[in-house]
């Protein structure tokens, strides 16, 4: 058996004519002039309502002119780059050019290709220079219009994705606390990014649950949390076989989504179902889990101290899945007297986003002496309009903090 990495570079057989330029196709370029005319004419139509304001002082009006032309000659800068912006491919170079400045790199200057994808721009060629010193070119391949020759060009050139992968597996044959023989510890790799897979389809499973219909609730709760603790335990276990924060051409069995997801989704259910009547020591016992699960990670793995970005990631992810944790507890564990209280709804209105959110704004009540916005359910929402009386279950928390439901009166 053997693990096979998904890296490749754009192969064709065409050869690619000397000195061939390309553009941006025609679609993009009018869809980004549009957007910039669109920006533009915001600052312009902000600049003449400025000047004929007569209740702004002269000193803020000149101010806040100042502000929107700097904005609007910004936007005309971009709008220029971009429209200007092409690529030049000869024989022995690439080069990148706008109307203000130009970028070349020859052939036998780049050490080679790296693909990465992301979900806005698609799949990214980044050329990386033999000079450590040099800066990599990027081409953005989604929104160019290629053509045979333009893959051509770029097929000859070392596939960094697929050494960075063949070095990843090398490392792990050659290591002999993965099973006495290369072919056994190959054997438990393919096992183990088998496992990885089957584990991601759990999880999103689980995160579906949670939002489609998250009910017995606590067994949603639960299976949310018990994840990640799957996938430390799998890298605490595995001698480095799973592992977390690793780049996407690494062999090794990656379980950050196992971490990560469940960790948001169990952040945004508490955000959803419950209402603290003070945050922030939710909000400070997370950052203070996140500060002290990093430098533990850290002072384990020194490779990642200098990997800054990946430590901020392991951070944002602690941070959210240890407010999730601590206000499900805070909730689900509270055994506390139950407290019903009463306040009018003096509006309502919904907030769009990756999700769809419901508010009522309260007038003030009990601990809440300025009343203020607070998150229910649909059905509440839909229930209560405004200058109704909305009825406040409040319990101390089982953790100290204070939290309450809102619900329609009967």
């Amino acid at each position: 058996m053997s693990a096979v990495a998904d890296t490749t570079l754009p192969d064709v057989s065409a050869a690619a004519s000397p000195s061939k330029i390309y553009r941006f196709t025609l679609g993009w370029r009018v869809f980004m002039a549009a957007f910039f005319s669109v920006i533009l004419a915001g600052c312009l139509w902000g600049l003449f309502s400025l000047t004929l304001a007569d209740d702004v002082p002269l000193e803020r009006k000149l101010m806040a002119d100042a502000v929107v032309v700097a904005f609007a000659a910004a936007t005309v800068w971009q709008l220029v780059i971009f429209l200007t912006w092409q690529v030049r491919l000869s024989d022995d170079a690439i080069e990148t050019s706008t109307w203000w400045r130009t970028r070349k790199l020859r052939r036998n200057e780049i050490a080679g290709a790296r693909i990465n994808s992301t979900r806005q721009a698609g799949a990214i060629l980044l050329l990386i220079p033999k000079d450590a010193r040099g800066k990599r070119m990027t081409l953005a391949l989604r929104y160019i219009k290629k053509d045979d020759a333009f893959g051509a060009w770029f097929s000859g050139l070392t596939n960094l994705n697929a050494v960075d992968f063949q070095q990843s597996v090398a490392s792990i044959t050659e290591n002999a606390a993965y099973g006495a023989t290369p072919e056994e510890r190959l054997l438990k790799l393919n096992r183990a990014r088998k496992v990885a897979r089957c584990l991601d389809f759990v999880m999103l499973a689980v995160v579906l649950w949670s939002f489609i219909d998250p009910r017995p609730y606590p067994y949603v709760i639960a299976s949310l949390a018990a994840l990640p603790i799957v996938a430390l335990i799998l890298v605490a276990t595995s001698r480095g076989l799973y592992r977390i924060g690793i780049d996407a051409t690494a062999a090794y069995a990656n379980v950050s989504s196992l971490c990560a997801v469940p960790a948001f989704a169990l952040m945004v259910r508490v955000l959803f179902d419950f209402n603290l009547v003070d945050w922030m020591p939710p909000v400070a016992a997370a950052a203070a889990c996140a500060v002290i699960f990093v430098i533990v990670v850290a002072a384990a793995d020194r490779s990642l101290r200098t990997r800054r970005w990946t430590l901020l990631g392991i951070g944002l992810i602690t941070a959210a899945y240890a407010f999730g944790a601590i206000g499900e507890a805070d909730a689900l564990l509270d055994r506390s007297p139950v407290k019903v209280l009463r306040s009018q709804v003096l509006d309502k209105h919904i907030t769009y986003g990756k999700t769809k959110s419901y508010h009522l704004k309260l007038a003030a009540w009990g601990p809440m002496s300025e009343g203020g916005d607070v998150s229910v359910s649909q059905a509440v929402y839909d229930r209560l309009e405004p200058r109704s009386t909305a009825c406040i279950v409040l319990r101390s928390g089982a953790l100290g903090m204070p939290w309450f439901i809102v619900l329609a009166c009967l």
